[in-house]
């Protein structure tokens, strides 16, 4: 019984008809990068019936088709605020994220990494200034700011090479800090 079972398993499988096309192996590529497929949420999901029925599609074909399998009314996880075109939770996201990307900007590149890093922490700066301009800026997102400027200030001076990157800090705190109510830890009649 047990050579039977045995040489079930060892039989060649059958070549796949000629009418069915062949599976083509799974291989990451550039469409398949983790941050693509958060930036399009379901849509991966709908758009891998639709991209497997062509027996050799390009990523460009596939992103078509991707874009057209989207249900045409879906809307963002998180509304902003009324007033506000800009989702908070994803500025606040951003920022937690920023210490970790001081380290590994300036790891992974030491040449421009750190410079790169600064680019984009002063763009998460110019937003919460433009959102406080337009008095949408929301306190939680004034609290992760100052989080992160502290994290990063204890990362900058706690890791050899990162001393450089205190100087940016300081400049977009000293930005944050002129938002404040009477220049104390208040914003909006709450502490941050």
């Amino acid at each position: 019984m047990k050579k039977n079972a045995l040489a079930k398993k060892q039989e060649p499988v059958p070549p796949p008809s000629a009418s069915a096309p062949a599976p083509t192996p799974s291989q990451p590529s550039d469409s398949d990068s983790p941050c693509k497929k958060r930036k399009r949420g379901e849509e991966q999901a709908q758009s891998t019936s639709t991209s497997r029925s062509s027996t050799s599609p390009t990523p460009s074909t596939s992103s078509q088709q991707a874009k057209s399998a989207a249900p045409i009314d879906s809307t963002p996880p998180s509304q902003p605020p009324p007033g506000s075109s800009i989702d908070q939770d994803l500025i606040r996201q951003s920022l937690r994220l920023a210490s970790s990307f001081l380290l590994t900007d300036s790891s992974m590149n030491p040449e421009t990494g750190l410079e790169t890093w600064s680019i984009g922490l002063g763009r998460l700066i110019d937003i919460i200034l433009s959102l406080h301009r337009t008095n949408a800026l929301e306190v939680e997102t004034m609290r992760e700011a100052a989080s992160t400027l502290r994290e990063c200030w204890t990362a900058g001076g706690n890791f050899p090479g990162l001393e450089d990157s205190r100087k940016r800090i300081r400049e977009d705190g000293q930005k944050l800090k002129n938002l404040l109510d009477d220049k104390q830890q208040i914003y909006k009649g709450e502490r941050i």
